[in-house]
């Protein structure tokens, strides 16, 4: 809770409640309160995330056959869009988290990508220390 105090001497007492928080790769001194900002948004995960899912819709509705071909079509990696079609199969609540600004200030797109990425929602979440 953030406070203004004047103290006896005169001089004032200011606290505020603050979290560091990890932001393309930054570190960032970020007010508690500010966390739902859209100012702290994650842009990086968020548009890996959109990348992610779109993909995939065009994998499942034929447009593309295989990733190769997406990965030729948009000049990138292989292996980096096949890691990036993956997130599509995240919790829910974990993309919400991102889309808020409450994610875990440790939760980035590097460790999204890096980390097997289990079934299970529920084991996402403890993996990733997401609280549902």
């Amino acid at each position: 809770m953030n406070t203004l105090k004047t103290l006896p001497d005169g001089n004032i007492q200011i606290t505020i409640d603050y979290v560091f928080v990890k932001r393309s790769g930054r570190k960032q001194i970020v007010m508690k309160e500010d966390r739902e900002n859209p100012e702290n948004l994650d842009m990086g995960v968020i548009r890996a995330l959109a990348r992610g899912r779109y993909w995939n819709s065009k994998l499942d509705n034929g447009e593309y056959s295989t990733i190769r071909e997406i990965a030729e079509i948009v000049g990138i990696d292989e292996s980096y869009v096949a890691r990036i079609i993956r997130l599509s199969a995240l919790s829910p609540f974990i993309v919400r988290t991102f889309l808020n600004g409450t994610s875990p200030s440790d939760l980035s797109l590097s460790k999204l990508l890096s980390a097997p990425l289990p079934e299970s929602w529920e084991e996402q979440h403890k993996m990733f220390g997401v609280k549902f």
